[in-house]
């Protein structure tokens, strides 16, 4: 395999919540949600579920939609482990798993400027940093 004096350069997640690329979710909420790592969301991500004025008017606010998504992607990775204790697998990683959060929304890009619930698809990205730390990081479908 290759060694670390193989590796021309490598941009850590470290560097990537520096740029703003990654922004790490609520530490508590992490905890509470009962993840043992840190875990993450892409700036786009982040856009999406952070609320806007009128989403905040209407009760809306960044912890419990941070909640949300990790309420839903606890329940995605329990089943993903059990499926793979079930079956003996053994996954390799990194693991890919997709869910779905349901949002509140009022945006002119999504339910025509009306108030409603819009579905949002995610993917998490179960791996490990450089340094060999465990993190997962929430994206979309089409994000790596």
């Amino acid at each position: 395999m290759f060694t670390e004096d193989d590796v021309i350069y490598a941009y850590t997640r470290k560097q990537a919540v520096e740029d703003g690329f990654i922004v790490e979710f609520d530490s508590k909420l992490v905890k509470e949600a009962g993840f043992p790592c840190q875990v993450d969301m892409t700036r786009t991500v982040f856009d999406i579920i952070e609320p806007n004025e009128l989403e905040r008017s209407d009760g809306q606010d960044i912890v419990g939609r941070q909640w949300d998504v990790l309420g839903l992607l606890r329940l995605r990775v329990n089943g993903w482990r059990k499926a793979c204790e079930a079956s003996g697998e053994k996954p390799e990683i990194p693991v890919y798993l997709r869910f779905e959060t349901i949002f509140w929304m009022k945006r002119p890009e999504h339910r025509n400027n009306r108030r409603g619930h819009v579905t949002v698809q995610f993917k998490a990205a179960l791996g490990a940093d450089f340094d060999g730390t465990p993190t997962i990081t929430v994206m979309l479908p089409n994000e790596d």
